[in-house]
């Protein structure tokens, strides 16, 4: 059983099936002030391990494929 962290279950919470990686990214950095990049980078590591287990599902968004992740749900 995996219990996630609170900086995991801040990520969770926002994978709504609507916000992409950025807006997700956006959110974590101001509530934790800390730069946008650096979340970004951390989230997608995050997003690729969580998919790779098969605990989320990540969607590409359609309308732009240079996004390496699109909604999570």
């Amino acid at each position: 059983m995996l219990w996630p962290d609170e900086i995991s279950t801040a990520i969770l919470e926002r994978c709504d099936g609507t916000a992409d990686v950025r807006a997700i990214a956006r959110g974590l950095a101001r509530e934790y002030d800390a730069p946008e990049t650096e979340i970004e980078t951390d989230l997608i590591a995050f997003l690729q391990d969580w998919s790779d287990r098969l605990l989320i599902d990540v969607t590409p968004t359609c309308h732009d494929e240079t996004e390496p992740f699109g909604a999570c749900a």
